[in-house]
């Protein structure tokens, strides 16, 4: 039986603060043309600046991180799938497309960059298919999904992002969902590609997708930014322009995003006049902190019936961007089955091995920045030291013993220390002969 009684090396007082409002969250007022944006910190989840965060907006095809993200955790990639004839009289006719017919035999790797790149809507309804086997099953998915990674003002009606009353986000909730897609190295691979061709199985059709990010495409020199990495587009004339990408600088990894803008301003896009805008601020105002030391946090955990003490700690340091450092609260999840199979013999093959996480909330002090209390920050907990130890029971049963001798001993001398007193007291009254 494993007892998850930790022996804490490190102890973090815990300080609870409220929760800030996370609206806004400006040190200064920055020049932006849609109406609403943000700049996370990828590591944290930290807000650096956030313009009008939790208003309600339409998402459009942004909408598409999180479709692709459920069929990458819920497919092979090199899983096929046949486009069905209701895929393609669902299409939207005035939207974006990937270009796919009807019987035609893909990849689920070969829709999802038809999804991301191009921004197809027939993508996105054959990959709903191929997952839940209806829209209406994947929509489901989609939303308890957001719900699970912390979204608390979603709500997805389609996989597409093709307008819906109904069928809302806001920048802040969009911010958490592309956060927990980027931990994901398939989908940034996808998101990270300018171009690419793709062919159904069974057709000699070549379909010829393209990234409609600019941002990272430098055939695009006036929107082109150099730090990023990738990101998505999207647009519906009642969302107007949308977009959510990162980018990366100095080993600092940001998150922007930029809602609601014209797609007009001076021949440029005010999604991506934003984007560039909120980057820029972050790489030059927030500086890479060490805000988890991983040998701070190391923990003892004892299993009582094979006499086990399992040493288990942080795998790597955390880094962050704040302007100061968070209060820190943590939670443990251990997987018990892991410690089945160790061994005296074989314990050293075991070192460095995942055994749980830990999940780090942050909280803090100064009002500009988030309380990001509804981000998950969960890292690895790896096994570092087997050794043995004496249980409790053994202790106590131990101690039990150690405590009758002593008890036996004490009734010796006392019985020694009276038949001492009683021969004392006889010599006292001892009575001679009279001669």
């Amino acid at each position: 039986m494993i007892m998850f009684l930790y022996n804490f090396y490190f102890f973090n007082s815990y300080i609870y603060a409220s929760q800030n409002n996370i609206d806004n969250v400006k040190n200064t007022n920055l020049e932006l043309f849609c109406n609403s944006g943000l700049a996370m910190d990828f590591e944290t989840g930290n807000v650096l600046y956030s313009n009008n965060a939790t208003k309600k907006i339409y998402p459009a095809s942004t909408t598409k991180i999180l479709t692709c993200i459920i069929a990458i955790e819920n497919m092979n990639l090199n899983d096929t799938t046949i486009i069905s004839n209701k895929v393609i009289k669902n299409t939207p006719s005035d939207s974006s497309i990937m270009g796919i017919k009807s019987g035609e035999l893909y990849t689920i790797e070969e829709l999802l960059y038809g999804l991301m790149l191009p921004s197809g809507n027939d993508a996105a309804l054959a990959i709903a298919e191929a997952v839940s086997n209806s829209t209406s099953n994947f929509v489901e998915l989609m939303n308890k999904k957001a719900k699970e990674l912390g979204c608390k003002e979603t709500n997805f009606t389609n996989p597409h992002g093709y307008h819906d009353d109904n069928h809302y986000s806001t920048v802040y909730d969009m911010a958490i969902i592309f956060r927990h897609c980027l931990k994901n190295e398939t989908f940034k691979k996808i998101i990270s590609t300018n171009e690419i061709t793709v062919k159904a199985a069974n057709s000699d059709r070549i379909l010829n997708l393209k990234n409609s990010n600019r941002m990272q495409n430098p055939s695009y020199p006036k929107t082109y930014y150099q730090d990023m990495k990738g990101g998505k587009t999207g647009y519906t004339f009642e969302a107007r322009g949308t977009f959510i990408g990162y980018a990366i600088r100095d080993g600092k990894t940001v998150i922007a995003a930029a809602f609601d803008g014209s797609q007009n301003i001076n021949g440029m896009q005010g999604r991506f006049l934003d984007t560039a805008t909120l980057l820029d601020y972050s790489f030059s105002n927030y500086s890479k902190n060490l805000v988890i030391n991983s040998n701070d946090y190391t923990f003892n955990i004892y299993d009582e019936k094979n006499k086990k003490c399992y040493t288990v700690k942080l795998e790597n340091d955390v880094y962050g961007l704040f302007k100061e450092l968070p209060n820190i609260e943590y939670s443990i999840n251990i997987n018990n089955n892991e410690f089945d199979n160790i061994s005296d013999k074989n314990k050293e093959e075991f070192y460095n091995k995942i055994i749980g996480t830990i999940n780090f909330k942050y909280n803090f002090k100064d009002n500009y920045i988030n309380t990001t209390s509804n981000i998950s920050n969960e890292y690895n907990l790896v096994l570092i030291d087997v050794s043995n130890y004496i249980t409790s029971n053994t202790i106590y049963k131990i101690s039990f013993s150690i405590i009758g001798i002593f008890i036996f001993i004490l009734c010796l001398i006392n019985i020694h220390i009276k038949k001492k007193k009683k021969r004392k007291k006889k010599s006292k009254y001892n009575f001679y002969p009279y001669n």
